[in-house]
Protein backbone atom coordinates (compact mmCIF):
# COMPACT_ATOMS: atom_id res chain seq x y z
CA UNK A 1 0.00 0.00 0.00
CA UNK A 2 2.64 2.21 1.10
CA UNK A 3 4.69 1.79 -2.17
CA UNK A 4 2.00 2.52 -4.61
CA UNK A 5 1.00 5.99 -2.37
CA UNK A 6 4.98 6.83 -3.08
CA UNK A 7 4.36 5.70 -6.69
CA UNK A 8 1.33 7.64 -7.25
CA UNK A 9 3.05 10.81 -5.48
CA UNK A 10 6.44 10.41 -7.50
CA UNK A 11 3.96 10.02 -10.54
CA UNK A 12 2.20 13.50 -9.86
CA UNK A 13 5.55 15.14 -8.76
CA UNK A 14 6.60 14.43 -11.77
CA UNK A 15 3.90 15.60 -14.52
CA UNK A 16 3.79 19.09 -12.05
CA UNK A 17 7.57 19.75 -13.07
CA UNK A 18 6.68 18.41 -17.04
CA UNK A 19 3.67 20.68 -17.54
CA UNK A 20 5.37 23.58 -15.54
CA UNK A 21 8.16 23.15 -18.29
CA UNK A 22 6.06 23.46 -20.88
CA UNK A 23 3.57 26.05 -19.16
CA UNK A 24 2.47 29.10 -21.21
CA UNK A 25 5.04 31.79 -21.33
CA UNK A 26 4.82 36.16 -21.64
CA UNK A 27 7.93 37.99 -21.68
CA UNK A 28 7.95 42.17 -23.03
CA UNK A 29 10.38 43.42 -25.71
CA UNK A 30 10.60 46.68 -24.35
CA UNK A 31 11.03 48.16 -28.10
CA UNK A 32 9.36 46.27 -31.12
CA UNK A 33 11.79 48.12 -33.42
CA UNK A 34 14.50 45.99 -32.29
CA UNK A 35 12.53 42.48 -33.04
CA UNK A 36 14.10 40.81 -36.16
CA UNK A 37 12.16 38.51 -38.78
CA UNK A 38 12.37 37.34 -42.22
CA UNK A 39 9.18 36.42 -44.90
CA UNK A 40 9.81 33.06 -45.51
CA UNK A 41 11.59 32.35 -48.55
CA UNK A 42 8.62 31.79 -51.81
CA UNK A 43 5.63 31.92 -49.04
CA UNK A 44 3.59 35.15 -47.31
CA UNK A 45 2.18 32.47 -44.23
CA UNK A 46 5.21 32.84 -42.02
CA UNK A 47 7.20 35.87 -40.85
CA UNK A 48 10.03 33.92 -39.33
CA UNK A 49 11.59 35.81 -35.72
CA UNK A 50 15.46 35.81 -35.60
CA UNK A 51 15.97 36.89 -32.17
CA UNK A 52 13.68 36.69 -29.28
CA UNK A 53 16.08 35.54 -27.18
CA UNK A 54 18.01 38.77 -26.83
CA UNK A 55 14.82 40.09 -25.31
CA UNK A 56 14.77 37.04 -22.81
CA UNK A 57 17.34 34.24 -22.73
CA UNK A 58 14.95 31.02 -21.62
CA UNK A 59 13.38 31.28 -24.98
CA UNK A 60 15.08 29.13 -27.62
CA UNK A 61 18.06 30.94 -28.91
CA UNK A 62 18.34 32.59 -32.58
CA UNK A 63 16.97 31.82 -35.76
CA UNK A 64 13.57 30.50 -37.64
CA UNK A 65 12.58 28.54 -33.89
CA UNK A 66 9.53 31.22 -33.24
CA UNK A 67 6.69 32.08 -36.15
CA UNK A 68 3.52 34.43 -36.55
CA UNK A 69 1.37 32.14 -38.94
CA UNK A 70 -0.37 34.27 -41.42
CA UNK A 71 -2.85 31.91 -42.46
CA UNK A 72 -4.97 32.63 -40.03
CA UNK A 73 -7.13 35.30 -38.60
CA UNK A 74 -4.73 35.69 -35.32
CA UNK A 75 -1.55 35.60 -37.41
CA UNK A 76 -2.83 38.26 -39.69
CA UNK A 77 -4.33 40.27 -36.41
CA UNK A 78 -0.38 39.36 -34.42
CA UNK A 79 1.30 40.60 -38.02
CA UNK A 80 -0.33 43.74 -37.53
CA UNK A 81 -0.12 44.87 -34.09
CA UNK A 82 3.84 43.88 -34.49
CA UNK A 83 3.97 46.20 -37.37
CA UNK A 84 2.35 48.74 -35.74
CA UNK A 85 4.87 48.56 -32.43
CA UNK A 86 7.91 48.23 -34.64
CA UNK A 87 6.67 51.39 -36.53
CA UNK A 88 5.84 53.66 -32.82
CA UNK A 89 9.02 51.86 -30.96
CA UNK A 90 7.22 50.52 -28.58
CA UNK A 91 6.80 48.04 -26.38
CA UNK A 92 5.24 44.69 -27.07
CA UNK A 93 4.22 41.63 -24.74
CA UNK A 94 5.34 38.32 -26.73
CA UNK A 95 3.13 34.64 -25.95
CA UNK A 96 5.02 31.93 -26.16
CA UNK A 97 2.29 28.99 -25.86
CA UNK A 98 5.19 26.02 -25.21
CA UNK A 99 8.22 28.15 -24.22
CA UNK A 100 11.37 24.89 -24.99
CA UNK A 101 9.67 24.02 -28.34
CA UNK A 102 9.44 26.47 -31.41
CA UNK A 103 6.25 27.17 -32.91
CA UNK A 104 4.02 30.20 -33.75
CA UNK A 105 3.72 33.23 -31.23
CA UNK A 106 1.26 35.65 -30.43
CA UNK A 107 1.78 39.48 -29.45
CA UNK A 108 -0.11 41.28 -26.87
CA UNK A 109 -0.20 45.17 -25.39
CA UNK A 110 -0.74 44.72 -22.05
CA UNK A 111 0.19 47.49 -20.82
Amino acid sequence: MLRNIVAVAVLLIGTAFSLQARASYWFKVSDASQIQYIIANGTTEQIFLRNLSQFDATVLPCCYNYWIDLSTDAGRANWSLLLAKIQAGQSIWVFVPNQPATGAVYFGDLG
